[in-house]
């Protein structure tokens, strides 16, 4: 029995490598450019607007979609609100798919041929219970 060889196969392989130094990447131009933005002035700072509060309304509350906890009623309303996002929802999914048939394939190729605790197992006389040995 042969190895399957998609694209999806080697893309994996490849995602290792590549993705953490991508999201790495990611976060550091998205807060340079924030920093860019907020010095030029062209996007408000939370912290400045509750600084600028007038003391005796107390703190404003500022932006509350983005204060507060993450939860994943908040994500999937904000996922179907921007309907371009479930373009990628079919590939995700086979993606998905493909990386869990892979696991799926590693673990019965290996099946029975573990040495882990062999010496163990072969002392386990045949016909009696692993789980109570």
């Amino acid at each position: 029995m042969g190895v399957e060889r998609s694209a999806f196969f080697h893309i994996r392989k490849q995602i290792a490598v590549w993705i953490y130094p991508a999201i790495a990447g990611s976060l550091i131009f998205i807060d340079w450019n924030h920093t860019r933005q907020w010095k030029n002035g062209t996007r408000p700072s939370i912290l400045d607007e509750i600084i600028s509060a007038p003391s005796t309304e107390g703190p404003k509350k500022v932006c509350p979609s983005i204060m507060g906890t993450y939860t994943l009623s908040y994500s999937a309303k904000k996922l179907f609100e921007r309907k371009r996002q479930l373009l990628l929802l079919p590939f995700v999914a086979y993606f998905g798919y493909c990386w869990d048939q892979a696991g799926v394939y590693k673990r019965e190729m290996m099946k029975g041929h573990s040495r882990l605790f062999a010496e163990r197992i072969a002392a386990i006389p045949k016909g009696e219970d692993p789980w109570k040995y």
